[in-house]
C-alpha cells in the first residue's frame, strides 16, 4: 500500500517516460486524424455537388394532372430540365391530355441550385376539343358530340423558391403561366406547383 501511494505521489523515471510517450503518441494520432478529416473535406470526389433532381408536383396531381419533373444542374446557379404531364381526368373535364415542358432556370440563393429562381419554359401540348354535329329529325334535332385531337406549342415563365435538406430531399414552390399559340382550345397552361423530390 505504501509503495502504491509513493508511486502515485512521486512518479519514477520509467513512469515519466511512459507518460511522455503516451502524450506524444496521442498528439501524433490526433494530428493524423485531423489531417485526414481535412483531406476528406477538401476531396472534390467526395464533396462533388449532385447534378440530378427528380420531383413530383403534389399540387397538380391533386388537381388532376400527374406532373413529374427532372432537372439537370449546369452550374451552382442554373439548371435545365423538363416536366412530363399526363391528365388524370377524362377529356370531358380536361382538354389538355398530355404536355412536355422543357425549361431553363436561374437560381439566386446562396446554396447550390437553391433559393429563389426564375424560369423560362416552352410547351408541347396534346389537346382534345369537342366537335358537335347536328342532325335534323321530325322531332327536332340530335346533337352528336365527338372529340378531335391536336398538338400545339407554347411559351411561358415562372418564378419560385427551392429548399434543399441535408439528405437531398427537395421542397419547391412555383407560380407561373404560359400561352399556347395557334388554334389552341385551351390557350393557357399553368406552371403552378408544390413539389417534393430528391437529388442524387
Amino acid at each position: 500500500m505504501y509503495f502504491v501511494v509513493c508511486s502515485l505521489t512521486k512518479p519514477t523515471s520509467m513512469q515519466k517516460s511512459l507518460l511522455i510517450a503516451t502524450i506524444v503518441l496521442f498528439t501524433v494520432c490526433s494530428t493524423a486524424a485531423f489531417g485526414q478529416y481535412n483531406q476528406r473535406l477538401d476531396d472534390k470526389s467526395i464533396n462533388k455537388p449532385v447534378k440530378n433532381e427528380l420531383r413530383l408536383n403534389m399540387l397538380s396531381s391533386m388537381l388532376g394532372l400527374l406532373d413529374v419533373n427532372y432537372e439537370r444542374f449546369l452550374s451552382d446557379n442554373s439548371g435545365l430540365g423538363f416536366s412530363t404531364i399526363l391528365s388524370l381526368e377524362s377529356k370531358e373535364n380536361a382538354s389538355i391530355r398530355s404536355m412536355l415542358v422543357p425549361y431553363f432556370r436561374v437560381y439566386f440563393g446562396k446554396g447550390y441550385a437553391s433559393g429563389a429562381f426564375v424560369e423560362a419554359n416552352a410547351a408541347i401540348a396534346r389537346e382534345a376539343y369537342p366537335n358537335y354535329s347536328y342532325t335534323i329529325t321530325g322531332m327536332g334535332y340530335l346533337v352528336d358530340k365527338t372529340y378531335q385531337y391536336q398538338t400545339t406549342f407554347g411559351l411561358g415563365t415562372a418564378f419560385g423558391y427551392k429548399m434543399v435538406g441535408r439528405n437531398g430531399i427537395v421542397g419547391e414552390f412555383s407560380l407561373g403561366l404560359g400561352r399556347l399559340f395557334g388554334n389552341s382550345y385551351t390557350e393557357l397552361y399553368p406552371r403552378v406547383g408544390i413539389c417534393i423530390g430528391k437529388r442524387w
